[in-house]
């Protein structure tokens, strides 16, 4: 399978709530997921590619990818939180014919990755802290309830898609702990977002000849 870099821009979340991309933390989410990604589908016995865009390529990537973006948003408003419901059960998504695209690779079809990371500003850290201390003391002189501290969240869309288009499996997964720019986020909510992936079936045997290894 094709590893397609994940469009996953990364923001700082400061202590009023505004967002701002740091393009040194997308870069380096974008690079830390893609082998993420590549070390989970190893371990399930997937050969994974790195697919790198050229001038050749790169048009009908970049519409593969925009048409992921839009199929991922649908599938989690469909599915989220519930198992990927298959296509034989009539839920079909297709990203249009990419049997060019996977000849010019040499792969059997493409792993594409979407989502969002927030990483919280040290002011908004210390405010939230504050806040959480303020309101637990406030609840010990029956003041109320303990604050629950809101720092920065992040999700994951992933999915295999065939030769052909077709969205074989899709998995995701938010979190509001770790740091998907760094190996250690990356992992952790990679994992998570692809921990239903079923491992790679043995492709039967031509007649005549050895079973083909998937890649």
């Amino acid at each position: 399978m094709g590893v397609v870099e994940p469009v996953v821009p990364v923001y700082e979340l400061d202590s009023a709530g505004n967002l701002r991309e740091v393009p040194e933390w997308t870069h380096a989410a974008q690079q830390q997921l893609a082998q993420a990604i590549a070390a989970e589908l190893e371990a399930r016995g997937i050969r994974a590619f790195p697919v790198v865009s050229s001038l050749e390529t790169e048009a009908e990537l970049d519409d593969a990818l925009l048409l992921f973006g839009a199929v991922a948003r649908d599938a989690v408003y469909a599915n989220y939180v519930i198992p990927f419901v298959s296509p034989a059960a009539r839920f079909q998504y297709s990203l249009g014919d990419l049997s060019g695209l996977a000849a010019t690779y040499g792969v059997d079809g493409f792993v594409f990755a979407v989502g969002h990371g927030e990483n919280s500003s040290a002011g908004r850290t210390a405010s939230e802290v504050g806040k959480t201390v303020t309101s637990a003391l406030l609840a010990i002189l029956g003041g109320g309830g303990v604050y629950t501290p809101q720092f920065g969240e992040d999700w994951l869309a992933v999915g295999l898609v065939d030769a052909k288009g077709d969205l074989l499996w899709f998995g995701v997964r938010d979190s509001s702990s770790g740091d998907v720019s760094v190996k250690s986020g990356a992992a952790s909510i990679t994992h998570g977002a692809t921990e239903q992936m079923p491992p790679r079936q043995p492709a039967p045997p031509p007649p005549g000849g050895p079973a083909q290894e998937a890649r």
